[in-house]
């Protein structure tokens, strides 16, 4: 990683030099302007995009493995949503951290399953300080709730394949 970090300064300094950036006394350019960045490792394969997702209607960041596959995202969403991805191998979010502005500021982490289905998601609701632990079946079904509302009280419930409760506490 440390080596992708200086190729990416090197090109990044080359580029400015390339389109004629001013630089500061020190020798560093003040400022970089582009409306996207692709960063190649040593032979020349992608390794870091950066830049707005014109289709999708964001910016992103996204990094890449030696095969080209897409293994780590950081993306602002057109809302100011932020969040994070964790792909795997098949390019399957695996992991994802996020701050719902659209959705009243819930801050989430979720892990999801090969089919990208959430499997374990931990949120805590910025308005109220709810907080919460959800394990959900291969359907996304929510089947084991531990919560804890914003006046601090507890709960656990279980639900069957039909989301109906089996079990709560208190």
């Amino acid at each position: 990683m440390r080596r992708i970090v200086c190729v990416a300064a090197a090109l990044v300094a080359l580029s400015g030099c390339r389109s004629g950036g001013a630089r500061n006394d020190s020798g560093v350019f003040k400022e970089l302007t582009a409306e996207r960045l692709r960063i190649v490792d040593s032979e020349g394969r992608p390794r870091v995009y950066m830049g707005e997702v014109k289709d999708k209607g964001y910016s992103a960041l996204s990094v890449l493995d030696q095969e080209g596959k897409v293994r780590l995202v950081v993306i602002l969403l057109a809302d100011g949503s932020p969040l994070v991805a964790l792909n795997d191998g098949d390019e399957h979010v695996g992991v994802g951290l996020g701050l719902g502005a659209s959705k009243g500021g819930t801050a989430f982490l979720s892990f999801r399953d090969k089919n990208e289905k959430d499997r374990l998601a931990l949120g805590v609701d910025q308005k109220d300080g709810s907080a919460s632990v959800t394990l959900t079946d291969s359907s996304e079904k929510r089947r084991v709730v531990i919560e804890v509302d914003g006046k601090d009280a507890a709960s656990l419930t279980v639900k069957d394949k039909d989301e109906k409760p089996v079990f709560k506490a208190p």
